[in-house]
């Protein structure tokens, strides 16, 4: 019984946390964003928001409408800040306009270096 606790442990499949509903969600997100239409991707990102922090895909793109289409940087960098993929260039735009809009030196220089961008 341990044996077969400790592979089940040790696989490499991920969890699914968000359960279809949750996916559903994420893609409804993911399309609103193509459009950024703001009531859209408020919409979209409020029903999505039942499902942060279980899902660093959907985080990912929660920050992304937070920080660059309902113009709430602060929140939407802590996303994009916790959920780094810096292999996916969608996360680097995301990151970048997020640390733009904050306002700060501080943020935009710690964006340009996670996605691998020589300091402006």
């Amino acid at each position: 019984m341990l044996w077969w606790v400790l592979a089940l442990g040790c696989s490499s499949q991920p969890v699914d946390l968000l359960g279809a509903e949750g996916r559903i969600a994420r893609v409804g997100l993911e399309e609103a964003l193509v459009e950024r239409d703001p009531k859209t991707v408020a919409k979209a990102a409020r029903i999505a928001s039942k499902w942060e922090g279980k899902d660093p895909a959907l985080d990912r793109l929660l920050g992304d409408s937070l920080a660059n289409v309902l113009m709430k940087p602060d929140d939407g960098l802590a996303l994009l800040r916790a959920n780094p993929d810096p292999a996916d260039p969608s996360w680097g735009r995301a990151f970048m306009s997020a640390a733009m809009r904050s306002g700060t030196a501080e943020n935009l220089a710690e964006a340009w270096a996670a996605a691998g961008r020589p300091a402006a």
